[in-house]
């Protein structure tokens, strides 16, 4: 095993992009006590401890931004066709994790200049307050939009008990969804309408994947 990093060595290299793919499945993984996609530090991984309040999950999100926003700058200095991703994990994943994610791939494959502004464990709810991608589209002026919400606003909703009714074997199959679960349908297609209305009125001649 190579030698420890302490958190003001692994910090530095996340934020100048020197961490490689074999230091961040060193140091970080997967936390499985997350009812969507979160990357924490392995126990013990570092010399020290982070302090306080550190975010290691924003953190290496950002990092990868930084990072693809200058790849994209190079794509888009190609003059290769354009895309930006709104989304969550199904478009991007931390970079050590495998296989790629839809959008992730899109960019590796080179054929593409890709804006990701997809961020895993982000919720359909989380994404309409940002609303990122009215910001990001025109700057980038893609050829495409491509979009991807709601898995993790069903994922919470079954972590917290609240999306089906407890099992019963005399309980018709479509009528498992509680009360919450199906408001929280509702929701979700709500939001769908909201978003891609934004995307038709304010760029109306832009084709959008979802």
């Amino acid at each position: 095993m190579a030698t420890r990093l302490s958190f003001a060595q692994f910090d530095a290299k996340l934020k100048s992009g020197r961490l490689s793919p074999a230091e961040h499945r060193q140091y970080l993984e997967l936390d499985p006590r997350a009812s969507v996609v979160r990357v924490r530090f392995k126990p013990g991984a570092l010399r020290d401890a982070p302090p306080p309040g550190y975010d290691v999950d924003q953190e290496v999100y950002l990092a990868e931004r930084a990072d693809e926003e200058r790849r994209s700058l190079r794509q888009v200095l190609a003059a290769k066709r354009r895309v930006v991703a709104e989304g969550d994990s199904w478009f991007n994943l931390p970079r050590y994790i495998r296989p790629q994610a839809i959008a992730d791939r899109l960019e590796s494959n080179g054929r593409m200049a890709v804006k990701n502004i997809a961020m895993w464990g982000d919720t359909l709810a989380t994404m309409l307050e940002k609303k990122e991608y009215l910001s990001e589209i025109p700057k980038f002026a893609p050829d495409w939009f491509i979009f991807s919400g709601g898995g993790n606003d069903v994922q919470e909703s079954l972590a917290r008990g609240e999306l089906v009714h407890i099992y019963d074997a005399g309980r018709p199959i479509d009528q498992c969804l509680s009360e919450k679960g199906l408001q929280l349908l509702h929701q979700i297609g709500a939001g769908y309408r909201q978003l891609l209305n934004e995307i038709a009125i304010n760029h109306p001649n832009l084709p959008t994947n979802c």
